[in-house]
């Protein structure tokens, strides 16, 4: 027989309090909180289908359902992504002094500019990844933390098969070596853009 268990209002509010607190505690392991602003996040449903690339809700002329675009398919979470950076080194400074920042700049964009190729298969290497692509050249143009305005040669860098957090990772690597302030971040597992920088 089942024992009747009397309680103050206090040990209740207690216990309601404890409960609450375990059940927070364990929410947290279902909610993704990224380390850099995502630039393109959903801020409703239908800005999720924009994001997420679902397409279009296809219907008829009397409203009837006829398609949701969607691919119901269950994507590997390991899809990869792209990262853009600048080789030329501009918006850190090397040295206080104007005209030997200047100088060793040009020096580290031309070091950049001949070494970019040895410089990302080292760091593949590092991470032990299995295939890459480095994109030609692109005239990108950035506004650093600064406020300034940056016109440059740019690299790409895709890579197929890992997780977001390697890629970021991967991000933060090619940011320190290429001496840069931030580079930009494309998920294909998740549909993220983020800029992410070595710090």
């Amino acid at each position: 027989m089942a024992k009747l268990i009397t309680l103050t209002p206090s040990e209740f509010k207690s216990i309601i309090t404890e409960c609450t607190k375990l059940a927070l505690n364990k929410a947290k392991d279902f909610f993704y909180y990224p380390k850099y602003p995502i630039i393109n996040e959903a801020k409703s449903y239908g800005g999720a289908f924009k994001v997420k690339n679902l397409g279009d809700i296809v219907s008829t002329k009397d409203k009837c359902l006829v398609s949701e675009g969607i691919d119901w398919d269950i994507p590997h979470a390991d899809k990869g992504g792209i990262i853009v950076f600048s080789t030329d080194v501009n918006a850190v400074e090397l040295s206080k002094n104007k005209l030997v920042n200047f100088i060793k700049q040009k020096f580290a964009t031309f070091a950049n500019r001949i070494g970019a190729t040895k410089k990302i298969d080292t760091i593949a290497n590092n991470h032990e990844l299995v295939g890459w692509t480095i994109g030609h050249y692109l005239d990108g143009r950035y506004r650093a933390k600064n406020g300034k305005n940056f016109g440059e040669n740019s690299l790409s860098v895709e890579l197929v098969g890992i997780s977001e957090d390697k890629l970021i990772k991967i991000a933060e690597d090619i940011c320190a070596v290429f001496q840069q302030e931030c580079v930009l971040v494309k998920s294909y597992s998740t549909g993220r853009i983020m800029f992410v920088n070595p710090d």
